[in-house]
Order: structure tokens, then C-alpha cells, then sequence
């Protein structure tokens, strides 16, 4: 250890170096920490980001799938041979209000992407719309007038199927960005 020190002492510049050298290697530290705490919360922020996207898929999903579940009830009934009798018991516009006003509550604009976007965009049109129908159909069978029922039955199912369509191209797309998610872990 003498022999170190005196070889220091022996060699003056050696000094200013060695705190040359630690002052590069403090900053170097004080550089590297920050920025991976930074990587650290951008990669912590695109996980919540994420999450958040599949929370969204997974409640679309759920609302269009209880919509579809609730129209279909309305649509067999309508297809019964007894559909005056049982129309008023499976239509129920309470139901259809409160997800009508789920629907128009939903975050779109949270979404992933521009298809997502589109998708539930379309569900909530058709779902939209096989309502107006349905209403239409139900007042028009407790009218009596069975040609104007028919007619709004027809369009109804139109927009049921559309609503099918749209329900599982949402559903693919919701499995296709999970399987992006999994497959850049």
C-alpha cells in the first residue's frame, strides 16, 4: 500500500485523472439510471395501456353478446306461432334502453385501433337500429296491423344478423390483438 501511494505522489497528474476517470464513470451512472427509469415507466405505461384495451374488448364484447342474447329471446318469440301472445312477455324495452345507454356510455375512443373503432361502431348501429325495429314490430302487432309487423320484423332480423356479423368480427378482432399481445412477450 506505501508503494501505491507513493508511486501517487511520485506521478502528480495521476491524481487529476482518477477524478477525471470517476467524474466519467458518476456521470455515466447519473446518465444510466434516470433513462432506465424512464424505459421502466414507458414500459410499464404500454402494459396499463394494454390491460385497459383488453378491459374494453372484454366489456364490448360482454354488452354485444348480452344484446344479441336479449334479441334473439324477442326474435324466437317472434317466430312462435303464438308471437301475440308471447311478444309482450320476451320484449322487454327497459332491457333495450339500458343498453342502449351502455352502448352510447362506452369509451370508443379508448380503443386500440382504427378497426376496433369501426367494429363497435357498427355493433352499437345495429344494435341501434334492430331496436328502433323491434319497437316498431311490437307496437304494430299490439295495433293489430300483422302486414306492418311483418315488415318491421324482416328489417329487424336484417339488423339481428348484422349485429351477429359485427358481434364476432369485434370478438376476432379482440382474440387478434391478444395474440399480438402474447406473441411481443
Amino acid at each position: 500500500m506505501d508503494l501505491l501511494i507513493s508511486w501517487f505522489e511520485a506521478h502528480s497528474g495521476t491524481a487529476g485523472w482518477m477524478q477525471a476517470f470517476g467524474g466519467l464513470i458518476g456521470l455515466a451512472i447519473a446518465i444510466y439510471l434516470p433513462h432506465q427509469q424512464h424505459v421502466k415507466a414507458l414500459k410499464q405505461a404500454g402494459l396499463q395501456r394494454h390491460e385497459r384495451s383488453l378491459q374494453l374488448f372484454d366489456a364490448l364484447g360482454a354488452m354485444a353478446n348480452f344484446a344479441g342474447q336479449s334479441l334473439l329471446n324477442v326474435l324466437g318469440a317472434m317466430e312462435s306461432p303464438d308471437f301475440v301472445e308471447e311478444l309482450p312477455y320476451a320484449y322487454q324495452p327497459s332491457e333495450l334502453e339500458g343498453l342502449a345507454t351502455a352502448f352510447s356510455s362506452y369509451p370508443l375512443h379508448e380503443l386500440p385501433d382504427h378497426d376496433s373503432v369501426q367494429s363497435a361502431l357498427l355493433i352499437k348501429s345495429s344494435f341501434s337500429h334492430a331496436s328502433k325495429k323491434l319497437s316498431e314490430a311490437f307496437s304494430a302487432v299490439m295495433s293489430g296491423d300483422l302486414a306492418a309487423y311483418i315488415e318491421h320484423k324482416d328489417v329487424f332480423e336484417f339488423y339481428y344478423n348484422e349485429l351477429c356479423e359485427h358481434v364476432t368480427r369485434f370478438s376476432d378482432l379482440a382474440d387478434g390483438y391478444r395474440k399480438r399481445l402474447q406473441d411481443s412477450e
